[in-house]
């Protein structure tokens, strides 16, 4: 009597089979449907489809009429295409062998850059970046946040792909927002990788305009010119200076107000010009903001030529500069002392008798210049003017 043990040719029965790479391994998974006598799971790797060598090896069911999976991480693939296969051992010392799947595998990318600078300009942000290196770059996009944690993509910018050389970009952000504006470069790679920048930030504000909704000029008191205006909104606006000509082309400063900085609303303004000048007088109003922009307005003017026949004395004020009291140069009627801000604002009053002496106390005013104006009480007529100092 003779015997021999015979096995039905075992074969690897697979419910499925992928390989998936990770970003710094490609991940083998893979699940049986019935396991006959098996001892082990090969892995096994090539780098062109053809040889094979074994890169890892799981311990089998043995026999199991039921699915069973298997994980195996290849820590070490190869840069490019990675071939992987599945060899199932038997207890008989037989193999078989599944299918061919295969992943593209490059190594975990960065974003390796030289420089990053984003600079606000007049009508928009604009970045500066140069990449050191770069591996397998298919673009850059640009992000923008406002708060430095929601990002939105504002633009891309296509990459190098592949190089050892620095490389220059530049992107201009044409609608950034009012105010502060973060900025991070988000690299892409030809695998569907990416990584980001560190974050730059850039206030902007926009360009100035004078939004004027109107401005005029009228005489007030006869003997001065009253300028009004308003503007239909503000951004960023500091102040406003007033400015005067005598024929329209020289112009000086003659007066400073603040501004509203920032309105959506109609704002108004007033400045008076408590000395002008006897004949043509033109003004203009010159707007600045918080980075010391100007914009021009367009001119208005009046005629005054005739203060030279309004009989006006020019008075004169002692001491000047003064600190405590001043006197002025006047005949000795009944009168009435009003004193100005150059702005035109009263800021004290006295009445003095025929015969009286014009003194006020000015001790209590606030350092500056400022303008008066005698008139007399009986036919409330401007008998003069003058301008001092308070020390």
């Amino acid at each position: 009597i003779k015997d021999v043990v015979y096995y039905v040719p075992y074969k690897l029965n697979l419910a499925s089979f992928s390989v998936t790479k990770q970003s710094v391994s490609i991940e083998v998974r893979f699940a049986t449907v019935t396991e006959m006598n098996t001892v082990s799971m090969v892995i096994e790797r090539s780098a062109n489809g053809v040889d094979f060598t074994k890169v890892g090896e799981l311990s089998a069911a043995g026999n199991s009429q039921s699915q069973k999976s298997y994980i195996f991480n290849d820590v070490n693939p190869i840069v490019g295409v990675n071939h992987y296969r599945i060899r199932q051992t038997y207890s008989d010392n037989t193999s078989s062998y599944s299918e061919v799947k295969n992943a593209v595998y490059y190594n975990a990318y960065k974003l390796d850059l030289a420089s990053f600078e984003v600079i606000a300009q007049s009508n928009a942000v604009v970045l500066n970046f140069v990449t050191a290196t770069e591996d397998n770059t298919l673009r850059i996009e640009i992000e923008r946040s406002v708060n430095n944690t929601s990002f939105i993509k504002i633009g891309t910018t296509t990459g190098a792909g592949n190089s050892t050389a620095s490389i220059s970009y530049s992107f201009a952000d044409g609608d950034p927002v009012e105010g502060l504006n973060y900025y991070r470069l988000k690299q892409v790679y030809s695998d569907g990788t990416y990584s980001y920048s560190d974050v730059r930030s850039a206030t902007y504000f926009k360009s100035l305009k004078l939004d004027l909704a109107d401005f005029t000029v009228s005489r007030r008191n006869k003997i001065t010119a009253e300028l009004k205006w308003s503007t239909a909104s503000e951004s960023n606006t500091t102040y406003f200076e007033v400015e005067r000509s005598n024929d329209g082309i020289v112009f000086t400063k003659i007066g400073q107000l603040s501004a509203a900085g920032n309105a959506s609303v109609i704002t108004s303004y007033s400045f008076v010009d408590v000395k002008p000048l006897t004949g043509n007088n033109f003004y203009r109003l010159k707007l600045l903001n918080i980075r010391n922009e100007s914009q021009l307005s367009y001119i208005r003017s009046i005629d005054l030529s005739d203060l030279v026949t309004l009989g006006l004395k020019g008075l004169t004020v002692y001491p000047n500069p003064a600190s405590d009291v001043i006197e002025v140069n006047m005949e000795s009627v009944a009168t009435k002392l009003t004193i100005y801000t150059l702005a035109g604002k009263p800021v004290k009053s006295a009445t003095f008798a025929p015969g009286e002496a014009i003194r006020e106390k000015i001790s209590e005013l606030s350092i500056g210049m400022y303008f008066l104006e005698v008139k007399s009480t009986k036919d409330n007529k401007i008998l003069g003017t003058a301008k001092f100092f308070k020390n």
